[in-house]
């Protein structure tokens, strides 16, 4: 089997270490990682998302210690590139949005605050 390319989305946000949790900082890291699977990806991007772990302590938010948590893998996509490697213009992944109203989804692309839905593609080995 080839290895192929992948997008695993990642979440991560920050824990306060004083256990007053007011609110929830996160991002998302798109990590690209080769495997021979979805499950190979899926592992090796865990694998790389924990070791961001290994800062807690040693950041602030908010004026106030934190512990970076990884929180999980929301899901892996492969990049469907016809070629042996990614090069230049190559999209490498994309989100699937559902909007309630034209108004959210005209605010989402005008200022990125809206209610959305992510719609999750959910793919097997």
């Amino acid at each position: 089997m080839s290895m192929e390319f992948y997008i695993a989305h990642i979440i991560m946000y920050y824990e306060y270490i004083d256990g007053n949790q007011d609110d929830y900082y996160c991002w998302e890291d798109m990590i690209l990682v080769q495997g021979k699977s979805y499950k190979e990806a899926y592992d090796k991007a865990m694998k790389i998302a924990k070791k961001n772990e290994d800062y807690s302590g040693k950041c602030m938010h908010n004026g106030r210690p934190v512990n970076i948590v990884c929180k999980g893998n929301r899901q892996v996509v492969s990049i469907d590139y016809p070629y042996d490697k990614v090069i230049d213009r190559t999209e490498v992944t994309y989100l699937t949005l559902t909007f309630e109203t034209k108004e959210q989804f005209e605010s989402y692309v005008t200022d990125n605050t809206a209610i959305v839905t992510y719609t999750h593609i959910g793919y097997k080995d």
